[in-house]
């Protein structure tokens, strides 16, 4: 899951760093090159999801239902819920419970941020584009070295409870925040990056507590609920 998040971190980098540059090129058009680029690899990953064969079996189990119509099954819906509020054994539940919250806490947060960083920046440093992109470029990097070396070095190597090590990273993740937040100069903003360089792995570690909590069978239910809550 390091691994993955990794790879979406980097294809973050790519994206970061060409924006600034296609979009000065495009000149009068570069908002519509930008976005039109976006859609058109947007489009390549649909192409490749329909396309490319699944290597794993997936039956459905259940449902009445087939093909688009399965999307607006509603007793998926409350199988899930269900799922995610049946008491469980060792405080299984309010772990769960816990999860979801840290999460939904985490994207406020980093939806908040990303909305006012840009706005921040220009008004207190005087950054343009290019720079706040070049900023955002290396902190992203930073965050991908962080989760690839961060969950082999705690998790693989000194095997450091999931729990132990998520709350180490929030309170890295609040340090950064207020580094940031009261920086004096710029170069703080990097300062404050490199104090948060584990942040990326809070979402890897929350879906491991998952998967060592609930049973084999309900860890897609729960993983369904932390990506509603990530990507929404």
């Amino acid at each position: 899951m390091g691994l993955l998040d990794a790879s979406l971190f980097g294809g973050l980098v790519v994206g970061a760093y060409l924006s600034a540059p296609l979009f000065f090129i495009a000149g009068q058009y570069g908002y519509l090159t930008v976005f039109a680029t976006s859609a058109t690899f947007y489009l390549l990953g649909y192409l490749c999801v329909i396309f490319i064969p699944e290597s794993v079996h997936v039956s459905h189990v259940g449902s009445s239902s087939r093909g688009l119509c399965s999307l607006f099954d509603k007793q998926l819906v409350i199988r899930m819920i269900t799922t995610c509020c049946k008491r469980r054994e060792h405080y299984g539940r309010a772990i769960i419970f816990l999860v979801i919250i840290a999460v939904s806490t985490c994207v406020i947060t980093m939806e908040g941020d990303s909305a006012v960083s840009f706005l921040y920046t220009r008004d207190k440093f005087g950054w343009d584009i290019r720079t706040f992109t070049q900023f955002g470029s290396l902190s992203t990097l930073i965050s991908v070295f962080g989760t690839v070396a961060g969950m082999y070095i705690f998790s693989v190597w000194l095997r450091i409870p999931d729990s132990m090590f998520a709350s180490c990273v929030f309170l890295t993740k609040c340090g950064q925040t207020l580094i940031c937040g009261l920086a004096p100069k710029d170069w703080y903003l990097y300062v404050g990056c490199a104090v948060g360089i584990l942040g990326g792995v809070s979402g890897s570690l929350c879906r491991s507590i998952i998967s060592k909590t609930v049973p084999l069978e309900d860890i897609g239910k729960f993983c369904h609920t932390l990506n509603s809550g990530i990507l929404d």
